[in-house]
């Protein structure tokens, strides 16, 4: 179902996330730079972290989405018929979309099959989406000054 690859991706993006702002804060000593300044630099490390963490979160989203999907064939005429059907009776070319059995078996398969680079479908919009996270960082340290 994806819960325990979610919920290890999640962890290990939080902490990569704060722990990785709370380290570049600290090294470039920018806590009292522009804000300008401390959001580029959030910003750096929203897209480090979401580049590097993505690759679970198409697992995740794959593993979810099988759910919701009835095993299917497809043959070569791009049928898709039901896998119960006669379809794949003595047809060799027919393919068969097998459910992940968990989430290496997935990161394996994409993999395999898509290549790396099937890991990070989707990820300029996720990073796009990245840009309120680095206003987020900024805007939390703001607030914690000021209280």
């Amino acid at each position: 179902s994806g819960f325990g690859v979610s919920l290890g991706g999640v962890i290990l993006f939080r902490a990569l996330y704060l722990g990785g702002w709370d380290i570049v804060k600290d090294y470039f000593d920018i806590e009292h730079a522009s804000f300008f300044t401390r959001f580029v630099a959030a910003q750096a490390v929203t897209t480090a972290v979401g580049t590097f963490c993505f690759p679970i979160d198409s697992v995740k989203r794959r593993l979810m989405v099988q759910r919701k999907i009835k095993p299917t064939v497809s043959t070569p005429s791009n049928t898709i018929s039901n896998i119960s059907d006669s379809v794949i009776k003595g047809a060799p070319s027919a393919k068969v979309h097998i459910p992940y059995k968990n989430g290496l078996d997935c990161a394996t398969r994409i993999i395999r099959e898509e290549g790396v680079k099937g890991l990070f479908a989707g990820l300029s919009v996720n990073l796009v989406r990245g840009f309120t996270g680095a206003v987020l960082l900024v805007a939390y340290d703001d607030l914690k000054k000021r209280l």
